[in-house]
């Protein structure tokens, strides 16, 4: 079922392995929880990468003593040697969103565009030289 799910929202394509990704959407019902799915139309919808929105100001002032949810400001991550690896044909993390983001953080050392990748080609990608590179970072800092 999940299997199916997936070729729906994302299609089918070459750079996958269908095999792989039936083999491992039968291992959990769920990659995600529901309020993780919410939380991430929420952030659509308004536009921002924001706090969990209560959908209530009277709980938002309670959990956050404001109105509405507080915007992330992932500019304060500064310390944090990050690698980034985007997917171009990832419909659920876009090259403009992963744009922002590498823009926004000060810390981001490296970002590689792979064409031919969407969500699942990080786990099942025909091709997986990238993880090569990712291989040479976490020996760069964790000696």
């Amino acid at each position: 079922m999940l299997y199916t799910l997936l070729n729906a929202v994302m299609g089918t394509n070459t750079y996958n392995s269908n095999k792989w990704l039936q083999i491992s959407s039968s291992w959990s019902p769920a990659r995600a929880s529901v309020k993780e799915a919410i939380h991430y139309g929420q952030m659509i919808k308004s536009e921002t990468f924001q706090e969990w929105d209560y959908m209530d100001k009277k709980l938002n002032q309670e959990h956050y003593g404001q109105d509405t949810p507080p915007i992330v400001n992932i500019g304060k991550i500064r310390k944090v040697p990050i690698a980034m690896y985007v997917g171009m044909q990832d419909p659920l993390a876009n090259y403009m969103d992963t744009r922002w983001i590498r823009d926004s953080i000060s810390s981001v050392m490296s970002y590689t565009e792979i064409y031919d990748f969407d969500h699942s080609s990080f786990l099942s990608g025909t091709n997986m030289t990238y993880v090569d590179d990712v291989i040479d970072h976490m020996k760069e800092f964790n000696p």
